[in-house]
């Protein structure tokens, strides 16, 4: 799926008049993708729920037949609608708007980020500049995750590894009121912010993270 977003990417890099169909087929291939990794994730379930049935059945229960039954069960549940809300499916679509129509990705970015984060932040000339750069390792962020506490971001990687080597962290944000500890069950992705950071490495030339969904 990553790289179907990639490879899409790349497309439109060479020629933003891209034709409509082509980009059609690129969205088919990724709700392929996605129907794929759905019914693996049914085929899991049915089979976990096949092994818990059997387990607690002293009739001789079917084993093949209870998962066909759970595995239809879930499978009818999944329409093409429901592959459309798929992470990985709105994630491409909107780097895809992001591409074609610059600005929107920075204004809409704007709205999500408080201008006080920015003020505290001591890494900005201006409180319309974005934070990009990671406050515990002063690199470029790649795949950022935003304090549910705080509200200030991180790079993961960098968390995980201060986490390691020592036990007590709290942001390290200038001016930062969050006195709890760091934990990893506080942190969530920050997608609006990772967007806003591809489409500044690609409008730069940078070379683009490349992350499994």
């Amino acid at each position: 799926m990553e790289m179907t977003t990639n490879a899409t990417l790349d497309l439109l890099e060479c020629d933003k008049d891209l034709n409509e169909e082509t980009l059609s087929d690129l969205k088919n291939v990724m709700l392929k993708f996605v129907e794929m990794e759905t019914e693996l994730g049914h085929f899991r379930s049915a089979t976990e729920h096949a092994k818990q049935a059997i387990n607690g059945s002293n009739d001789g229960a079917n084993l093949e037949e209870i998962f066909d039954d759970k595995f239809r069960e879930l499978s009818s549940a999944t329409d093409a609608d429901a592959l459309k809300e798929h992470k990985a499916y709105k994630d491409m679509l909107q780097k895809v708007t992001d591409m074609l129509q610059p600005g929107e990705a920075e204004e809409q970015l704007s709205e999500n980020v408080e201008s006080s984060d920015l003020e505290r932040s001591g890494l900005i000339v201006t409180q319309q500049d974005v934070v990009t750069k990671c406050p515990f390792m002063l690199t470029e962020m790649t795949n950022p995750v935003q304090n549910t506490i705080c509200k200030h971001n991180y790079d993961k990687a960098s968390v995980v590894q201060m986490l390691e080597a020592r036990k007590n962290v709290r942001c390290p944000m200038l001016g930062c009121d969050n006195k709890k500890n760091l934990q990893m069950a506080d942190l969530v992705e920050n997608s609006d912010l990772k967007r806003y950071i591809e489409k500044k490495a690609r409008q730069t030339g940078g070379k683009r993270t490349r992350k499994h969904i």
